[in-house]
């Protein structure tokens, strides 16, 4: 389904009916969890915090926020490209950010995600883990903040991406792009139990945490 910011979107097409407004939820991957997709105003159960689009002319069909910073178990994180400009995009799966951000999340997670056995690298995610001995695992909180001070609290099942059901092999569900000057992208997985709204008229994202898995 396209609802991207293309003019034979579908959110474009139907900007008279709905206003270009669309938000979706997307579920934990618990068995038979669903989530949601509206178009119009939503009446959102929870606050919900905003930050504007950002508009770049080499990307006109993508949604672009900015990012200001992030925290890690509280602690906030510095990088030079905080500041710039990332996609959101609900058909991506894993996060990919600047490397120095990268850097920044990874060195201040393993800090505090400490006594765990660690694990090969799969693919583009290098921080893994063995988690199979362990019945208690306390996971850090990770907020990205964007223009605004609109938060999102990255979901407990959206921080591990689990390559292995059975925890033998389990990965920070963030990645590094190879260039500081690339633009980073917000997955599908960081965005679990989200309420995501786009208002396309109003130029403005909204976010808002919410139980998707009905």
């Amino acid at each position: 389904m396209g609802l991207g910011r293309s003019s034979v979107s579908l959110v474009y097409q139907t900007m008279k009916t709905f206003n270009g407004v669309f938000s979706y939820c997307l579920p934990s991957l618990e068995d038979g969890a669903s989530g949601s997709l509206s178009f119009g105003d939503y009446k959102n159960s929870t606050s919900v915090s905003y930050t504007p689009l950002v508009q770049n002319p080499q990307l006109r069909s993508f949604y672009i926020l900015n990012l200001t910073g992030a925290t890690i178990g509280g602690v906030e994180l510095e990088s030079p490209s905080f500041g710039r400009g990332i996609i959101i995009d609900s058909g991506t799966v894993i996060t990919r950010l600047p490397p120095s951000i990268y850097k920044a999340v990874k060195t201040e997670f393993l800090k505090q995600f400490t006594g765990f056995s660690s694990a090969p690298g799969y693919s583009i995610l290098d921080t893994c883990f063995n988690l199979t001995s362990y019945e208690d695992v306390s996971i850090p909180t990770i907020k990205m903040i964007f223009q605004g001070d609109a938060v999102l609290e990255v979901d407990v099942t959206g921080v591990f991406y689990y390559v292995n059901p059975d925890a033998s092999l389990v990965c920070l569900a963030f990645a590094s792009l190879s260039y500081e000057n690339e633009v980073g992208i917000i997955g599908n997985y960081q965005q679990k139990n989200q309420r995501v709204i786009y208002d396309t008229k109003q130029e403005k994202l909204g976010i808002a945490g919410e139980n998707c898995s009905i």
